[in-house]
C-alpha cells in the first residue's frame, strides 16, 4: 500500500498560498443567478493534489468492494466515477495509510467534518472540485468572507471545474454546479487537500 502514499510523494502535492480574492459572477445572466453577488473571500494555505486520483490509486486503496461504479481506461486515467461518499472514503482511508487524523466522521449517510484534523479532505467550495460543501443557490448572498464552508445542511452538494462533457458556460471558473452525493458519473473525479499545519500566514 505504500506506493500509494501521499506522504511520501507518490501523490504529489502542492502548496497553494492563502490569500484573498473576489468569489462570484459579475455577469448578469440566466445561469448565473446561483453565483452572486460577487464577495470578497479569504482562504488561508492549504495542500492540493497536483493531479486528480488516478484509477490505479483508487483502486488500490479502495479495494473492489467499494468501486461503485465499474471505469473503463488506462490506470494512470483518472478515476472519474467515485460519488462524493466515495470521494469521502477514499480521503479518511489515505489519511489513516499515512499516520493521519481522519478529517471525517462517517455514519452511514451522515458526515461530520472535522476541520482541524491533519489528515486528507475534499476542498471547499472555495478551493474547488468534488466539494465538501452543501449546494444553497443563494448562500453567496450570505457567505462568511474567511475559509467559507458552505450552509451547515442541505441535499446536494457542489461540483466546481467543468468537465470534458461540458460546454463553455460550464467550464467557466464561477459556475456552480450540483449533484445528489450517492452519484458517481463519467465526468467528476477527486482531488483532495490538506490543511497546512501550522497555518501559513498570509502576507
Amino acid at each position: 500500500m505504500g506506493m500509494i502514499s501521499a506522504a511520501h510523494g507518490r501523490m504529489k502535492m502542492v502548496l497553494v498560498p492563502g490569500g484573498c480574492f473576489t468569489m462570484g459572477s459579475r455577469e448578469q445572466a440566466p445561469d448565473t443567478a446561483d453565483e452572486q453577488p460577487p464577495h470578497p473571500v479569504q482562504v488561508d494555505s492549504f495542500y492540493m493534489a497536483v493531479y486528480p486520483v488516478t484509477q490505479a490509486v483508487y483502486r488500490a486503496l479502495m479495494g473492489p468492494e467499494l468501486i461503485t461504479y465499474a471505469c473503463d481506461g488506462h490506470n494512470q486515467a483518472p478515476y472519474y466515477c467515485a460519488s462524493w461518499f466515495d470521494a469521502v472514503e477514499f480521503c479518511n482511508r489515505l489519511s489513516e495509510l499515512d499516520g493521519l487524523e481522519p478529517v471525517y466522521t462517517l455514519a452511514e449517510q451522515t458526515v461530520v467534518c472535522r476541520w482541524q484534523a491533519n489528515g486528507y479532505r475534499l476542498p471547499t467550495e472555495a478551493e474547488w472540485e468534488w466539494c465538501w460543501d452543501w449546494y444553497d443557490a443563494g448562500y453567496y448572498a450570505r457567505a462568511t468572507g474567511v475559509n467559507p464552508k458552505g450552509p451547515k445542511n442541505g441535499i446536494r452538494r457542489v461540483g466546481r471545474g467543468g468537465a470534458w462533457a461540458w460546454g463553455h458556460r460550464e467550464a467557466r471558473i464561477n459556475n456552480r454546479e450540483d449533484f445528489n452525493p450517492t452519484w458517481g458519473g463519467n465526468y467528476m473525479g477527486i482531488r483532495f487537500v490538506r490543511n497546512a499545519i501550522p497555518p501559513i500566514p498570509i502576507e
